[in-house]
């Protein structure tokens, strides 16, 4: 039965019904069956996807791949149905793998599993000493999906020492997570040399977030800039979330946080039409500018990374309809989202479609047990498909007075000074009167 491998919005973690998306890699062949695990991995603008194999295309043929992987950006078009990657063939085989009859039933068991390394032999002898191979399990190093593969090699695990539970004996990737953790119980991973770059350096991969990271700096370098930067008076926003703190932790179950002045003040102002300018991007392909419905607000969080050289990395969260929550339910979201983001948590869809970005770079840093101040002195770059930033350093005192810098970074080519220096102003005024913040 022909059928499709189809990417829904969702999937990318939108809603929009035309975007782009690069097709990184395809990990299965035309030809070939899939097995389980990752089957394609896709960048957006502002996250990756591993797209998994369903149980229903686990096993079936890739017959031709629709969208083929490149280094360039393609349009991903949901208007009329789900988008469609490649066709598969369920029910059928690969064609360079025939199954001789001579096989005995259960060898054609463990290689209907799925398993593309187990090669079938052709003549009988070979047909004979590989049926008792099977038999005694000594190629299972074979019977496990190539991420579970690669995740074993890469952590030193023996896939040959462990009973697959999975079809045909086939090991899963829980099982090889379970034995990663066993191991790293009973001792102290060792320590691998990096490896060393002709100039005796040493060479790093790229995290598929810092790639992404990467391509979407590159993309924004041409885009003119416009900035304002604002000395504002802190105490008064000080005092206030002083005086809630407590009763705030009591009613809601939630730590306020600056962040939630910060982000419920920008988002208020942004819904208003004077500023709503503020909440659009340049679209290149149709030389216009498009304003954002409503404000879907992004909130930079330092998550932490699995390299060991760069022990954390920096994500932005979505809260949705912004300008429409209060204060205590934009608090409650925004905190559900760090909170996730800290644990590695989070969907695709809450690292999506934010229409403009809050960043908070006064939040104090910690290093092998001491806590750092933050950046007094903010500086942030634009996200694509958003037209400006705004950025909350650290509160310092200066000449015995509690002062923060705001910094707006906007597109020039959509932002014009006056717009800039007039919400800059009225967010100057709403956080030096933060009781303002809490009735928007």
């Amino acid at each position: 039965m022909k059928t499709y491998i189809e990417i829904l919005p969702t999937d990318l973690g939108t809603e929009v019904l035309v975007t782009s998306a690069t097709i990184v890699a395809w990990r299965v062949k035309e030809g070939e069956r899939i097995p389980k695990g990752v089957l394609v991995e896709i960048e957006t603008e502002k996250i990756v996807i591993e797209r998994e194999a369903t149980e229903q295309e686990v096993g079936a043929t890739l017959t031709k791949i629709l969208v083929p992987a490149s280094s360039e950006p393609v349009q991903a078009d949901f208007r009329n149905g789900p988008w469609r990657l490649a066709e598969i063939e369920i029910g059928g085989r690969a064609a360079e793998t025939p199954m001789p009859a001579e096989i005995p039933d259960y060898v054609r068991r463990v290689i209907e599993s799925g398993d593309e390394e187990i090669e079938i032999p052709t003549s009988r002898e070979a047909r004979g000493s590989f049926a008792e191979a099977i038999a005694t399990r000594e190629v299972r190093r074979a019977l496990a999906s190539p991420l579970a593969k690669k995740i074993a090699k890469e952590h030193g695990i023996d896939l040959s020492a462990i009973q697959g539970e999975g079809p045909g004996g086939r090991v899963m990737m829980e099982q090889v997570k379970a034995a990663i953790a066993e191991q790293s119980a009973k001792k102290e991973p060792p320590i691998a040399e990096p490896p060393v770059a002709q100039n005796n350096g040493r060479i790093i991969k790229p995290s598929p977030r810092q790639r992404a990271t990467a391509r979407n700096l590159e993309a924004m370098v041409h885009v003119p800039v416009l900035g304002d930067d604002r000395i504002i008076d802190a105490e008064p926003l000080e005092e206030l979330r002083l005086d809630m703190r407590d009763m705030f932790r009591r009613l809601h179950g939630i730590e306020l946080r600056f962040d939630h002045f910060f982000g419920k003040a920008a988002a208020g102002l942004l819904s208003r039409r004077d500023f709503s300018i503020l909440n659009s991007y340049w679209r290149d392909e149709n030389n216009d500018i498009v304003v954002y419905p409503g404000v879907n607000l992004g909130m930079a969080v330092s998550v932490p990374s699995s390299s060991a050289d760069q022990p954390t990395e920096l994500i932005v969260v979505s809260v949705r309809g912004a300008d429409t929550l209060g204060f205590v339910a934009f608090a409650r979201e925004a905190d559900r989202l760090i909170g996730a983001a800290k644990k590695n948590a989070v969907t695709p869809k809450d690292l999506s479609d934010f229409t403009v970005v809050i960043n908070n770079v006064g939040s104090p840093v910690e290093w092998c047990g001491k806590r750092y101040p933050g950046s007094e002195h903010p500086y942030s770059l634009l996200s694509p498909r958003t037209a400006a930033i705004v950025s909350f350093a650290a509160i310092h005192t200066e000449c015995e007075e509690r002062r923060m810098v705001v910094a707006l970074r906007a597109d020039h080519r959509i932002v014009n000074r006056e717009i800039a220096i007039q919400f800059q102003g009225a967010l100057q005024d709403l956080l030096e009167h933060p009781v303002q913040i809490l009735a928007l």
